[in-house]
């Protein structure tokens, strides 16, 4: 499934790019880079579930790592995508280890509001699809083998929700001249996660109804470099 989304998001990205040479003039950017992203996740109704179950809390703070592109378009329009894959921090108690982690899907367009030779300050808008999980283990459970003597355990509880994402964002992008490299890229942006639809939970793939209220919303900020084209 990971390698399946990474191919559609090569194609995309192809797309994006091959649309910017398309409209043919020395008017445009684009470029490819790495993103990370710092996000506080709202979980404290999933948090106060886990906790009276005995389950440890998990931290509301996730590190994510990604790849994007963008289009800057007569210095008017930004248009683009990006992946990203996050990590959160594994908790543990006398019983239970808990890791949540998860991905998501963006779209993103907005318009430059001002701009110099190597700066851009723009909003923009960003919105697609994003999926969290949550993985449960018994905490004996902490080897190889201990995995392949408990085969009732070996899989552990997965827990997934999906949702819609939008989120409205502030960015500014720097762009450095480099003798060896062509123009190198580096960029700021923060914003607001929110999910206006959710699809509710599923244990181990299976749908189930009654599950706490949570949903992939947050505040965010993020990093990229890359290069131009």
């Amino acid at each position: 499934m990971k390698i399946k989304k990474i191919v559609i998001l090569s194609i995309l990205i192809f797309i994006f790019t091959a649309t910017g040479f398309s409209v043919s003039n020395k008017k445009k950017i684009i470029v490819n880079y790495m993103m990370y992203r710092g996000i506080f996740l709202k979980v404290d109704n999933l948090n106060n579930a886990l906790i009276d179950k005995g389950y440890p809390e998990i931290n509301s703070y996730c590190d994510s790592v990604g790849i994007g592109n963008h289009n800057i378009i007569q210095k008017k329009i930004i248009f683009g995508i990006n992946y990203h894959q996050f990590y959160g921090n594994n908790s543990r108690n006398g019983n239970y280890s808990t890791k949540l982690t998860g991905n998501w899907e963006l779209f993103s367009f907005g318009f430059i509001l001002y701009n110099t030779k190597n700066i851009y300050f723009y909003p923009i808008f960003n919105f697609g699809y994003g999926e969290l999980n949550i993985n449960i283990i018994e905490s004996s459970i902490d080897s190889f083998s201990k995995v392949l003597d408990q085969n009732s355990l070996m899989d552990g509880v997965v827990m997934k929700t999906s949702s819609y994402l939008f989120e409205p964002t502030i960015g500014i992008d720097f762009y450095m001249e480099n003798n060896i490299f062509g123009t190198l890229f580096f960029g700021i942006r923060s914003g607001y996660m929110m999910s206006p639809l959710n699809y509710g939970w599923t244990v181990n793939g299976i749908s189930i109804s009654g599950g706490p209220a949570t949903r992939i919303e947050g505040f965010f900020i993020s990093f990229s470099a890359g290069m131009l084209l």
